[in-house]
């Protein structure tokens, strides 16, 4: 037998007010949806998204990290911790480096590995230089 619209819904209405009443509100802010990508940092303690460079601190020079971005922020997890995190940006080529992930203009990571200044080759240490022409 084919019901109506009209006696469909005046048979299910009890259970549409009885499951109105269980809803919870909906929340103040609209989902954001976030994307993963797999990353690994090069030796100027920088991974790259869509052509523009964020910085990662230097002691994890050489580790593979997980970048989750959104509209508005990038994030990089080393073995599911957030190491940084940056406000996003739209210009590529260009880098969004914090003074905290930096290292000491002499400074070298724990593996011995040197690390660069964002200053280019001719700022880097003696040591620097020679472990980048052998790698």
């Amino acid at each position: 037998m084919r019901r109506t619209w009209a006696q469909l819904s005046s048979t299910a209405g009890g259970d549409h007010f009885h499951q109105r009443a269980t809803l919870k509100p909906l929340p103040t802010r609209p989902y954001q949806l976030a994307f993963w990508k797999k990353a690994r940092m090069n030796i100027d303690y920088h991974v790259e998204l869509e052509g523009h460079w964020y910085s990662v601190p230097y002691t994890l020079v050489g580790n593979p990290v997980e970048v989750r971005h959104t509209e508005g922020c990038v994030e990089a997890f080393l073995a599911g911790r957030r190491v940084a995190s940056h406000v996003r940006s739209a210009q590529p080529g260009r880098f969004s480096t914090q003074p905290e992930h930096m290292p000491a203009p002499t400074g070298s990571t724990p593996s011995g590995r040197p690390c660069v200044s964002l200053a280019g080759p001719k700022a880097w240490t003696p040591r620097a230089r020679s472990w980048w022409r052998n790698s």
